[in-house]
């Protein structure tokens, strides 16, 4: 890495405490390190050009920059329309379990979501909050839908929102859910 956030790269790398813990290390961000720390003027591009160059060396030929015109845009955007549809991303998808969590104003929420090719199966919500029956109605409207946070995101929409905490406990929920990448799986 570059130049990374160190703050944002911790909300990705999810290493459970107890392996962090027998490798005698605190975090997972103690344990990276930028090149711009090391290398003063390194850039991605600086890095691209060693790369290149390494390859070069490695293989004994002169690599040679290879013009967009040089390839089938039609079979690109086949291989794109192909690699990007919803069933090659997330239908094929071995079962996994996906748990988010947040405290907000009205009391903290748990979402263990369980997802089988690609699809909620199960949905357990966990919350300290009061108003048990629009938590109840949470896994009623989530599950059978596809596994993508702007879909679940609008599924949530559709709960009964009887007073203004509700409104704002679903605006809340929905913003947890379009930022689902920093919960984690399991």
């Amino acid at each position: 890495m570059v130049d990374v956030e160190k703050e944002m790269l911790s909300k990705y790398l999810n290493a459970s405490v107890e392996k962090l813990a027998s490798k005698g290390v605190k975090s997972v961000k103690s344990r990276v390190v930028n090149l711009a720390e090391c290398t003063a003027g390194v850039t991605v591009e600086v890095v691209k050009e060693k790369l290149v160059e390494a390859f070069g060396e490695v293989y004994g030929l002169m690599p040679k920059e290879i013009l967009d015109e040089a390839f089938d845009r039609k079979e690109i955007e086949k291989l794109t329309a192909k690699f990007s549809d919803w069933n090659w991303c997330f239908g094929r998808l071995a079962s996994f379990g996906y748990e988010i969590s947040k405290r907000f104003g009205w009391g903290e929420i748990q979402l263990h979501l369980d997802v089988k090719e690609g699809k909620i199966k199960d949905v357990e919500v966990y919350t300290d909050a009061m108003d048990t029956q629009f938590f109840a109605d949470i896994p009623c409207v989530l599950k059978g839908l596809p596994f993508s946070w702007a879909v679940l995101a609008a599924a949530i929409d559709k709960i009964e929102k009887s007073d203004l905490v509700s409104m704002s406990m679903v605006e809340d929920i929905k913003e947890l859910l379009l930022h689902g990448g920093e919960g984690n799986g399991r």
